[in-house]
């Protein structure tokens, strides 16, 4: 009986390890990165600068399970073509844990989901 119940508990600490180890993208020991796709320049620039300065405020020493959260803004020159440019950049380059924003798009950037 012990035995088996040893071996169930082996087994159940393996079948979970993979995913207890695997880092999340944007996810690291001290910090989560988080970005935004926000038109900082342009005629829509005020928008897009007030998203970045209230998000920074509402950052301001805040943490998330003892790690920094750091916010990463994108211009997008609210235009939908470069928001997906954009949203491509923070997935792919700046491997953002959340994607935050996407007010230059008509429609969700699709194309980024299988980044």
């Amino acid at each position: 009986m012990k035995s088996g119940m040893a071996l169930g508990l082996l087994l159940s600490l393996c079948a979970a390890a993979p995913w207890s180890w695997a880092e999340e993208p944007g996810v690291t020991n001290n910090t989560i990165r988080i970005g935004a796709t926000i038109p900082l320049e342009g005629d829509y620039k005020v928008y897009g600068l007030s998203m970045k300065r209230g998000m920074d405020a509402a950052l301001a020493g805040q943490t998330a399970q003892k790690r920094h959260i750091e916010f990463i803004a994108i211009n997008d020159f609210y235009d939908p073509t470069e928001a997906v440019k954009a949203a491509k950049q923070l997935i792919v380059l700046k491997r953002v844990f959340l994607q935050w924003s996407t007010a230059s798009a008509r429609r969700p950037p699709r194309r980024c989901y299988r980044y």
